[in-house]
């Protein structure tokens, strides 16, 4: 299984913090947003990542290397990365992909028990759902016995919950993702999220629904959620 972590993006709502640095560079106490990334794969077996950056990705291969640890680091970049966003980035690593991955952004932190439930999940394909939480602008979850029905920023029925941001897909449906995405992306590339082909191939490729229980994540998109994965890192990483 490998991992493919979407960092190209500029962080623009976070104002001042990213101008002059990658948002995946952002220190949170002892370590930046992409080491409590790195750190959780490599607790789940997972030492085989595929970094896809873009905004000053000379700096993040700097920083980190093509070894972390455990981890051994492929690096693309996404020169279209001003005008696209995570689905092109994941689609730039889809030779990378051909055998199953998880995916993910560089800006989530999240507690690891998190990504072994959706690794332990039987099933090859599986979104992880979060029932409780709410957070602006959130990609949300509708589903039918256990598998994806609908997903989006915006659904036509009831959602079950919202998307974190941590997804699983197997070798045998990674051709037909990419396949989507490549239709998405006939006239060149643009903005997109990864749940765009999630939501073509919903209704004949299962993609179970892995719920989280209690366990801390945040997409650090804003300024305020910057400051609020400041006070819970301390829950799941020390």
């Amino acid at each position: 299984m490998k991992a493919v972590i979407c960092a190209a993006g500029k962080g623009t709502r976070m104002g001042a913090l990213t101008k002059d640095i990658p948002k995946p560079l952002l220190r949170l106490g002892e370590k930046v947003l992409l080491e409590y990334i790195l750190d959780a794969l490599a607790a789940c077996g997972i030492f085989d990542v595929i970094v896809v950056v873009g905004f000053q990705g000379d700096r993040i291969q700097e920083y980190l290397g093509t070894r972390y640890k455990k981890n051994t680091l492929t690096y693309i970049y996404n020169d279209a990365y001003r005008k696209t966003d995570n689905l092109y980035s994941l689609w730039l690593a889809r030779k990378h992909a051909a055998d199953g991955m998880v995916f993910l952004n560089g800006d989530t932190i999240f507690d690891s028990a998190l990504l072994r439930k959706i690794l332990d999940e039987p099933a090859g394909d599986a979104v992880l759902v979060d029932a409780y939480r709410e957070e602006g602008h959130p990609i949300i979850v509708h589903e039918k016995d256990g598998r994806v029905h609908e997903i989006g920023h915006t659904i036509g029925k009831d959602g079950h919950g919202i998307a974190p941001g941590i997804y699983k897909l197997s070798s045998e449906t990674a051709p037909l993702y990419f396949r989507e995405a490549e239709k998405y992306f006939k006239d060149g590339p643009l903005r997109g999220g990864f749940v765009i082909p999630i939501q073509s191939l919903a209704r004949d490729v299962l993609f179970r629904t892995v719920y989280a229980s209690g366990e801390q994540w945040c997409n650090v998109n804003t300024v305020d959620d910057y400051k609020k994965a400041h006070t819970i890192i301390n829950d799941f990483y020390n």
